[in-house]
């Protein structure tokens, strides 16, 4: 008797997921250029807006990172019934023994 075992295919992501994961980091990188240059923050020399580019990309890096993170782990972790606060406890015993 031969078992023959099939495996499943690679889910693939929704579209729209992909589109809300790259539009949400630049619409908050955007609020934060706005809030810089009506607080006076960014003088209007070319040395002004260097420092301000360089503060959005990392602010669009991380903001990516986030929520690239929340929605790869955290929807495993919500199908698996596992709140925030269970995760954080599993993780605190798992570093702390």
């Amino acid at each position: 008797m031969t078992e023959t075992i099939t495996t499943l295919p690679e889910p693939t992501k929704a579209g729209y997921l992909k589109v809300a994961l790259l539009l949400t980091p630049v619409f908050s990188v955007l609020l934060l250029i706005f809030a810089f240059k009506n607080l006076g923050l960014v003088s209007n020399d070319g040395y002004g807006y260097v420092r301000l580019a360089v503060l959005a990309l990392a602010s669009y890096t991380v903001a990516y990172a986030i929520f690239r993170m929340a929605i790869e782990k955290g929807a495993v972790l919500a199908a698996a019934g596992i709140s925030q606060l269970q995760h954080l406890v599993l993780l605190q015993r798992r570093w702390w023994g």
